[in-house]
């Protein structure tokens, strides 16, 4: 089968099948349709032109899907199976460091994937990334266009569209085996800020929905769908690890915002309270304070900021009369 690593003596080299590689105890060697190649790396030491320097055959493929062979020592801290590093002096063209094209000549039932990177760990392990995307910024620069660690692009540009399956630009699916315990958090998206040390001029956050353009025909800026065993909240604020000013801010710069929020029962489904202070206890100067002098109707008042920026109260009825 190709892709075979083979042990043996120069006489039985002639009946290696094309594809096959053949260990002669110091190199390796492929055959191909012109005969037995050495594989070898290319260091890239000076400017390449064309296909300069691409002549010999390059070592691509180490065992087979199923079957990994032993490669590589650990030089340091890291083992690198494969590297490439080279400086680009660009005036306006860009620089892609790989491209990976898929092309479809007929209709298909099974997936395109353009790279599949899959990572196994059954071990004591400091980590895993299937996928690491790093920019640096290292000199004072005028930024023309978005310095971005990781794009994803999705143009549907012709053609009717049918069928079962969502358009996405970024599908992040978290798989857990029924039975097995894990005593860590379990993310699907994890923006980490921590890193933010200066306090730039332009905003900051952690996920931006951006409308661009004067046509746009989004419907959510984020939707939650709920089909969970045990959801806390759509939407939660976990201030333990430190105190923020605002819940939600609302700016409406010079725009309208027709309602702040609204509420459809277009099933049987019910909304039960609106607000929730079962496990807050009610303080001078919070949001919520027990009026013990008000009438006996009134179980106490909502703490508001007014238009003059004095405080304002909505009062808490004790019955629904």
């Amino acid at each position: 089968m190709a892709g075979n690593i083979v042990k043996s003596d120069a006489a039985a080299v002639g009946g290696i099948p094309i594809g096959d590689m053949y260990d002669d105890g110091t190199d390796y060697w492929v055959m191909t349709k012109e005969g037995l190649k050495r594989l070898t790396s290319k260091d890239i030491a000076t400017a390449q032109v064309g296909e300069v320097g691409w002549d010999d055959a390059v070592l691509s493929k180490h065992g087979t899907y199923t079957t990994p062979i032993a490669y590589g020592a650990v030089v340091s801290d890291d083992l690198i199976l494969r590297s490439m590093h080279i400086t680009a002096t660009p005036t306006a063209q860009n620089v892609v460091g790989e491209v990976v094209r898929l092309g479809t000549e007929a209709a298909h039932t099974g997936y395109f994937t353009g790279i599949y990177s899959y990572l196994t760990t059954s071990h004591n392990s400091g980590g895993a990334v299937a996928l690491y995307g790093e920019v640096d910024i290292t000199a004072t620069s005028a930024l023309a266009g978005n310095h971005i660690g990781l794009l994803s692009e999705v143009n549907v540009t012709a053609g009717t569209i049918t069928g079962g399956g969502k358009i996405e630009g970024i599908n992040v699916d978290v798989n857990i085996t029924a039975g097995v315990a894990i005593a860590q958090e379990v993310v699907g998206i994890e923006v980490d800020m921590r890193g933010i040390k200066a306090d730039v001029v332009g905003r900051t956050a952690g996920i931006k929905v951006t409308k661009a353009g004067a046509s746009n025909y989004l419907d959510y800026g984020l939707l939650f769908s709920n089909q969970f065993e045990n959801t806390l909240a759509c939407i939660g604020f976990d201030l333990t690890q430190g105190s923020a000013p605002l819940g939600m801010l609302v700016d409406t710069g010079a725009h309208t915002l027709t309602t702040f929020a609204k509420f459809n029962n277009t099933g049987a489904g019910v909304i039960t309270n609106l607000f929730d202070f079962t496990n807050y206890a009610p303080g001078e100067g919070e949001i919520i304070e027990k009026d013990a002098n008000a009438a006996d109707s009134i179980w106490g008042k909502l703490k508001i900021i007014n238009t003059d920026g004095a405080a304002g109260y909505i009062n808490i009825w004790s019955t629904a009369n």
